[in-house]
């Protein structure tokens, strides 16, 4: 056999080979079967995806979900897909892995412009932007999907107040109603509260809109002052990703947290007493008896305390009544040039509180603590990793 028969033979050979391999991976994507060369169908893929993920494995899980995307089923419609890509985008979000994130939320919006999580849609895709540092095309994104800022009323969104042609829905004033403080936000359930919000809210975009037109918004003043505050919302956001990725909160630690500051959950002792003024050159026992059977002013003092009700400052009286016994008297003592006498009608002792009565508290202060450790740990960290030389009052280096 000659060497041209030879590589004629060969040449067959590899193209039957390519062959049998493109039939058995047209009848996979055209049925949704397996062949002989391929271990499971596509939706067997799919729903490994999603054990993964649900098993918290969501590195792995978006690798998987990454095949499936890329190799689905013929029979999947382009809507259907369309949301698993921006599912998966979402899984890459929360791995920080934001190039990822945006290769599947454009091709997610490539598969369904309509999609009813378009909103939602446009908004991971500015945050992954600014997430890579890019602002200039995030803010450029932001102009452009107009759904994140001026939602129109669809969907019977209530229309709540109009400036010219632009609607202000309902939606947007929960939005903003949202971004307010706890205690604001609890005001505003209160009808005459929200009316004036939202009179606020309205007269502020017209003044904005007028401010705009006088160019005030491009004023170098304003430039260096909203790239300060812009500067200060992405450290702080920044700070809000770290705590979520580092902030662990161990029952047992919490536990440990309220045995080592017992002193911070203990009940102060306190006394009630009652007391009678006498005045001069008086019958001190009658005083005295007066007071035993129920007359003169009550008041409860607190360890601690250094004033009486109505009478001022008594900070050595005080500390000499709570060295008496329920039913003990004393005086009668002078305090700013009067007399009284006194009986200590009840009496409690120091408590250290359970920790189940307090444990929503010493999970809010443990909670704090750690933030400010691992806050402390990032400006230690920061001012570490970097070339950096602090320089105060004469050279000093600090």
């Amino acid at each position: 056999m000659n060497r041209q028969n030879i590589l004629l033979i060969i040449i067959a050979v590899a193209a039957a080979g390519t062959l049998g391999y493109s039939l058995s991976t047209y009848y996979y994507l055209s049925t949704g079967k397996k062949s002989a060369h391929l271990p499971w169908t596509q939706e067997e893929q799919f729903e490994y995806a999603n054990l993964l993920l649900a098993k918290g494995l969501n590195r792995a899980a978006a690798e998987e979900m990454e095949k499936y995307v890329n190799n689905p089923p013929l029979s999947l419609k382009k809507t259907e897909l369309a949301k698993i890509c921006y599912e998966l985008g979402n899984i890459y979000m929360g791995l920080y892995k934001y190039e990822n994130a945006l290769k599947y939320f454009y091709r997610s919006e490539m598969l369904d412009k309509n999609a009813s999580f378009k909103d939602d849609l446009n908004e991971k895709v500015v945050e992954a932007l600014e997430k890579l540092g890019m602002s200039s095309q995030a803010e450029y994104e932001l102009g452009s999907r107009t759904s994140i800022n001026n939602k129109p009323a669809v969907n019977n969104k209530r229309i709540i107040a109009r400036i010219g042609k632009r609607e202000i829905t309902e939606d947007e004033i929960n939005q903003a109603i949202n971004n307010l403080s706890p205690w604001m936000k609890d005001k505003m359930q209160n009808k005459k509260e929200r009316a004036g919000f939202i009179r606020q809210y309205v007269a502020n975009e017209v003044l904005y809109e007028e401010a705009k037109k006088l160019g005030i918004d491009k004023t170098a003043q304003i430039r260096r002052r909203t790239g300060d505050f812009n500067k200060q919302i992405v450290i702080q956001e920044y700070i809000k990703e770290q705590l979520n990725r580092k902030l662990h909160i161990d029952p047992s630690d919490v536990k440990l947290y309220y045995e080592a500051n017992k002193d911070k959950y203990t009940e102060k002792g306190k006394i009630k007493i009652r007391y009678i003024p006498i005045p001069e050159n008086s019958d001190e026992e009658q005083y005295l008896k007066r007071l035993k059977n129920g007359n003169g002013q009550t008041t409860w003092i607190n360890e601690g305390d250094t004033d009486i009700q109505n009478i001022g400052k008594a900070k050595e009286i005080i500390e000499e009544l709570f060295k008496k016994a329920k039913g003990d008297t004393f005086g009668p003592v002078s305090i700013k040039g009067k007399n009284y006498i006194f009986i200590v009608e009840d009496k409690k002792p120091r408590r250290i509180k359970s920790f189940d009565e307090v444990k929503d508290r010493v999970n809010y202060e443990y909670r704090l603590n750690k933030q400010k450790t691992i806050i402390d740990s990032l400006v230690k960290n920061a001012l570490e990793s970097k070339d950096v030389e602090i320089y105060y009052e004469g050279g000093n280096k600090g």
